[in-house]
């Protein structure tokens, strides 16, 4: 991965969210990544932890 400090920091703020409204435009001031990047990595996310959770059921 080529921003994966980025993408680390994107995920740590993901997870204190704690269901919470986010924003990609905050996000990507915050983790020093593009908007686009951020919602890139939001998708690529989803569909992780979408296939996970559809494993565990």
């Amino acid at each position: 991965m080529e921003k994966r400090g980025g993408f680390l920091k994107l995920v740590e703020s993901v997870l204190r969210l704690s269901g919470g409204q986010m924003e990609a435009i905050s996000l990507s001031g915050h983790c020093g990544l593009s908007r686009p990047t951020v919602v890139t990595y939001l998708g690529g996310l989803e569909v992780t932890f979408t296939g996970l959770d559809a494993l565990a059921v």
